[in-house]
């Protein structure tokens, strides 16, 4: 579970005068600069999802758009979204379902635009003798506990018909599960590329035995912000979510594909093979899939049916209680608004 803080933030707040005057409208005028002027602050890391963010940082297409983006490198996922908890990030990347966390915890974070969505690098692995999920009732398997790999993990178990409280579970950070695999008393674990290829490197033998191809839409990965940044900075997180489009469109060229897989390689530190290999599990959402995705609908291909499953998931799990109102944690209008 993600342990609760006590966030506060820093407002700007405007001095009212009485009566207008020019030295009143300067001292505004100048606030609202300052806003503007201020970096965006966004976290990501090695998932591909919002690794790519990458080539907009290295291509300078954030300064083409006018804008001042600052990249926060997360390795720890939960990190991240303590982060973001704490003000220390304005937007968090994030998978749909664990946005909840954040309103669970009294932040506003609300979706704005889709990065990607799992088709395949969210994985169960398990060591050499158990061949599918089926195999796993009466085995001990580790998983961040609270976030998106225990919503994979038991939806995979339920969609096999197997009882997911038939297994010992051990809660680890994600980052640490391919160290944790390579123990004895472990038999499976429950996380994402590319943590995993680490993990298949650590014990021979061992094999991926169900992947995110089988649940498509039930993990999206957003860019979650809060409310009053949303509207005090509007005009620039619709640039933002432009300058996600032109990325996208940058990786879907073939012309311009392997450039931007060397790019984003390069800054996870892997081989731009692996990484490539690693691509065919991210669904990378353009502008057109956000608008189809913002759709609301009750199937996983909308983003409000896929976080109304995940909602009604963290409920019954007991990740929180009280339930948040789901739509209002989904921001339509900045990709809508946009030709």
């Amino acid at each position: 579970m993600i342990k609760k803080l006590s966030v506060s933030f820093a407002l700007a707040t405007s001095i009212l005068l009485s009566g207008c005057d020019n030295k009143a409208t300067t001292t505004q005028s100048e606030s609202s600069s300052a806003v503007k002027s201020a970096p965006i602050n966004i976290s990501y890391s090695e998932w591909p999802g919002s690794l790519a963010w990458e080539i907009a940082k290295k291509k300078g297409w954030f300064e083409e758009a006018g804008l001042n983006v600052n990249l926060v490198w997360f390795s720890d996922y939960n990190s991240s979204i303590q982060a973001f908890l704490a003000g220390k990030i304005d937007g968090a990347s994030v998978a749909n379902g664990d946005n909840f966390m954040l309103s669970s915890q009294g932040v506003s974070g609300n979706i704005i635009m889709i990065n990607s969505m799992s088709t395949g690098n969210d994985i169960i692995i398990a060591k050499p003798g158990i061949n599918s999920v089926k195999d796993l009732p009466g085995k001990t398997v580790a998983y961040e506990q609270g976030l998106v790999s225990e919503l994979f993990f038991t939806t995979a178990m339920e969609n096999e018909k197997q009882d997911p409280k038939s297994v010992k579970v051990v809660n680890a950070v994600t980052q640490e599960l391919s160290q944790v695999f390579n123990t004895p008393n472990i038999d499976a674990i429950a996380l994402w590329h590319p943590f995993g290829l680490q993990a298949l490197k650590n014990v021979p033998g061992s094999k991926v035995i169900y992947d995110s191809s089988k649940t498509p839409g039930l993990i999206y990965d957003v860019l979650s912000v809060n409310i009053p940044n949303i509207e005090k900075r509007k005009d620039d997180w619709k640039k933002l979510i432009v300058v996600w489009d032109k990325v996208v469109k940058y990786l879907n060229d073939p012309n311009t594909h392997a450039d931007g897989i060397k790019i984003m390689a390069d800054r996870a530190n892997v081989a731009p093979q692996d990484l490539e290999n690693l691509m065919a599990g991210t669904t990378l959402l353009d502008l057109e899939d956000n608008k189809r995705a913002f759709q609301k609908g009750e199937g996983l291909d909308s983003l409000y049916g896929s976080s109304h499953n995940v909602n009604k998931f963290n409920i019954r799990v007991g990740i929180y209680k009280d339930s948040p109102d789901v739509d209002k944690t989904i921001y339509p209008d900045l990709v809508n608004e946009l030709p």
